[in-house]
């Protein structure tokens, strides 16, 4: 979690918080779970932070540039 906020909030001038983290990470659950993304796609890991199932992870576009 202090990663997360730091990263995120902190090094943006923001003020952050746990129950701050807890309110954005329940948002973009809510917000996946509309383009049908299940609830597990997001887990919260006590006192570690969030864990993202990668095995879910999928890519959309890749743009290959010539001579790459």
């Amino acid at each position: 979690n202090d990663e997360i906020l730091s990263h995120v909030w902190d090094k943006n001038k923001l003020a952050s918080s746990s129950q701050r983290l807890w309110q954005v990470m329940k948002e973009l659950k809510r917000k996946l779970s509309l383009l049908g993304i299940t609830d597990d796609f997001i887990t919260r890991v006590d006192s570690s932070g969030y864990y993202i199932d990668f095995r879910m992870v999928k890519k959309l576009y890749c743009n290959v540039l010539p001579g790459d």
